[in-house]
């Protein structure tokens, strides 16, 4: 084998190691895109509660492998609750109950071990490296049944309508 024939071989194997254990930075990026900490009359789980809720999106052309991903609402708890082997396609967007529940089957519904608080907090989305991919540090105090995330702007603010799993709304004036 010639020794271009060789680095080239190696490349691909690095390549294809890094997007399989998201470390390449073609997931860069997944952001936690809105959430809802306060649900009281809003969007219902696979048990008929209004848990609150954390949508994840995908700004990226390529699918991502969420395996070994984290979500986090203590800075000092990174690995709160990991993601299954589920993945978002690009594009797309995750939805994921923030209902202490721990359901982590990728047929289901997929729910936290922990519960947004709806005063001023942390949440935080992690690679599997441990390296910060989005947080919202702190998020505000929160209202009731109204949504907080990134506009299409990119800014974070209250949003005038929830929209799981799909584009986000404007910000609230």
């Amino acid at each position: 084998m010639s020794s271009r024939t060789g680095r080239v071989a190696l490349l691909a194997v690095v390549v294809e190691a890094l997007v399989s254990c998201g470390c390449s930075g073609l997931e860069s990026g997944v952001v936690i895109s809105e959430f809802l900490a306060s649900n009281t009359k809003g969007l219902r789980d696979v048990d008929g509660e209004t848990s609150d809720w954390i949508e994840l999106h995908n700004r990226g052309n390529v699918a991502v492998n969420l395996q070994g991903w984290r979500l986090t609402d203590n800075p000092l708890e990174p690995a709160r609750w990991r993601f299954p082997a589920v993945s978002i396609a690009a594009g797309g967007h995750l939805l994921v109950f923030a209902s202490g529940k721990n359901f982590t089957s990728v047929s289901e519904q997929l729910h936290s071990t922990f519960k947004l608080k709806a005063t001023k907090d942390h949440l935080a989305l992690l690679r599997p490296s441990g390296s910060v991919a989005h947080e919202f540090a702190p998020y505000p105090d929160q209202k009731s049944d109204v949504s907080f995330g990134l506009t299409r702007t990119g800014e974070h603010a209250y949003l005038r309508h929830a929209t799981p799993g799909a584009p986000n709304s404007e910000a609230l004036p």
